[in-house]
């Protein structure tokens, strides 16, 4: 196990100029805006940072390698997830800070009640997307995969404008449930987002260690 974590970090950090490329818009965002969007971008590098490991172990058949050596399909599914949650907390620690040293510096409000809450939504919401898409990505292969992620997004996008035509259509304010959402302890919401990512996990991860023992190589 520990060895496959060695190997993601180091197969991350051959990537150096995308991580400059991502550093850069990061600060460009960081100081050009004023919300927690930084937050939402940093955490989704780290998602999709973690999610294109798989991608490279399946390039020139290095995943059918892997597993020649001494480890499991269990422990390979068990890792990746449990590196993607890791690189996206981390990612979202690094988007907190970032977003706190750039409210420092413009001299904006950094309000502590609003930023730990969302910054805890953002977690959970690209844990689950991540866990989803883990599974996914060991099914289908990479090229499969990007069409059934297509359609996943997709659908999701539908979702949204069907949700903001209803919210039109019904004169409901988005707002109200947001403030009602801010106003929640961020202890409750942290234990709360805490349960409801473990149990994702626990059903994607279980999902995708069934995909690897019937995947061939």
């Amino acid at each position: 196990m520990t060895g496959l974590i060695v190997k993601d970090i180091r197969q991350l950090a051959q990537k150096k100029k995308y991580f400059l490329m991502f550093g850069v818009i990061a600060l460009i965002l960081a100081f050009s805006m004023d919300d927690t969007f930084i937050i939402s971008y940093i955490t989704m590098i780290g998602m999709i940072l973690a999610v294109s490991t798989i991608s490279y172990d399946e390039f020139d058949n290095g995943l059918a390698f892997l597993m020649t050596l001494p480890v499991t399909r269990k422990q390979y599914a068990l890792e990746k997830h449990l590196f993607g949650c890791c690189l996206i907390f981390i990612s979202c620690i690094i988007g907190f800070a970032l977003h706190f040293v750039s409210c420092l510096l413009k001299g904006t409000a950094f309000d502590i009640k609003t930023v730990i809450p969302t910054s805890v939504v953002f977690f959970v919401i690209f844990c689950v997307i991540m866990s989803i898409l883990v599974p996914i990505e060991l099914h289908f292969g990479i090229e499969k995969s990007r069409v059934v992620m297509l359609i996943l997004f997709g659908g999701v996008f539908a979702i949204g404008i069907l949700g903001r035509t209803l919210t039109e259509k019904f004169n409901f304010d988005p707002s109200l449930l947001m403030l009602k959402f801010q106003s929640i302890s961020p202890a409750i919401l942290i234990g709360f987002g805490t349960i409801v990512t473990l149990l994702i996990l626990a059903v994607t991860t279980g999902l995708s260690a069934v995909i690897m023992e019937k995947k061939e190589f």
